[in-house]
């Protein structure tokens, strides 16, 4: 929201949520997956749940996240795919229902 990660994509600490500071050809273990693209073992979801249905659009998939670390799982990003993700495009970014929606997660 500050605008620090455009300037700064790279920096652990001001986009730690992007992960820019990880090599994107390594796969990493990381605290959030993006429900854009999720592979997830079903013992897990059965332990786990599924994405929890009060969270309307967004923040879902950082819940499920959340909700796998702190079983005892881990989330992985896997280096050897790739998915195109048009992010954004659920919303249309210039309406002012956008950042209503976004900050009421």
């Amino acid at each position: 929201m500050t605008g620090l990660t455009g300037l700064f994509p790279q920096s652990k600490i001001v986009a730690s949520y992007y992960l820019g500071h990880l090599p994107e050809e390594k796969t990493n273990v990381v605290d959030v997956l993006s429900g854009a693209f999720m592979m997830i073992d079903k013992k897990v979801l059965d332990t786990v749940g599924s994405f929890d249905e009060d969270y309307f659009m967004y923040a879902e998939d950082i819940d499920l996240s959340y909700r796998i670390q702190k079983s005892g799982y881990k989330n992985l990003y896997f280096a050897d795919t790739t998915i195109i993700h048009f992010k954004g495009e659920s919303t249309a970014k210039q309406s002012a229902s956008y950042i209503q929606i976004f900050m009421a997660q």
